[in-house]
């Protein structure tokens, strides 16, 4: 859960209550929240326990990294929620740190709750093309175009006083051809995070939120909004 959601949280200091990952209650479900605004990422998970109530919390990010490289893939993980501070106990570790204070954002607002367009590319196949095409990118923007057509993704960029790149690898789709404009490093890094050999692009026009999902689909997903074009 950590792995999917923590290089989403904000370092904008302006904006302190987005710097860190929110932690709910759902129902019988631990869900876990990062966003800085222009993407989001999200996971929700039964831990087939007795979770108790406690109100969402914004867990910072130092935190949960280092637990990511401490604990083990197996066994149990006890947490402690209390008012202003978290405790981690696991294995022979034991954390505490200070929760962020604030409000979260409403994340519920940008989550799309339909999308009539999607395209599946192979992952592979993406992340060594966007690798390669990200070299002539305007470092500023960091921008990429998407185009899906009937059976090809052409991934392509622009750097003003050099030239263009462009690649075309084979995708699923069977919608009518757009280009969509993105930020490479929220493409590269929710794709490297979900781990599946293949990835489903969910849409409905070119300016609207952009959700990535693994394929077949799991209990994650990660939503990118696009850029201007120019």
């Amino acid at each position: 859960m950590i792995h999917q959601t923590v290089f989403s949280v904000s370092d904008d200091e302006t904006r302190y209550f987005m710097n860190g990952v929110y932690m709910e209650k759902a129902n019988d479900k631990l869900q876990l929240v990062a966003t800085d605004g222009r993407r989001l990422a999200f996971i929700s998970k039964s831990s087939g326990l007795n979770l108790p109530d406690f109100n969402g919390v914004i867990i910072p990010p130092k935190i949960l990294n280092i637990i990511n490289r401490r604990a083990g893939d197996e066994g149990l993980i006890s947490i402690a929620v209390g008012e202003k501070n978290i405790f981690f106990r696991f294995g022979n570790y034991e954390f505490s740190s200070v929760l962020i204070e604030g409000q979260f954002p409403n994340y519920s607002r940008v989550i799309p709750s339909s999308q009539t367009q999607y395209f599946e590319v192979q992952t592979k196949d993406f992340l060594e093309a966007l690798k390669r095409v990200s070299l002539l990118v305007e470092q500023k923007s960091r921008r990429v175009y998407l185009t899906p057509g009937p059976g090809t993704l052409t991934i392509s960029s622009q750097e003003t006083e050099i030239g263009t790149a462009r690649e075309e690898i084979p995708c699923q789709y069977d919608g009518d051809e757009l280009t969509i404009a993105l930020n490479y490093v929220y493409l590269e890094e929710p794709i490297k995070a979900i781990g599946t050999d293949r990835v489903r692009f969910e849409f409905t026009e070119a300016m609207k939120a952009v959700t990535i999902k693994s394929e077949p689909e799991k209990d994650f997903f990660h939503i990118i909004m696009p850029m201007q074009m120019e």
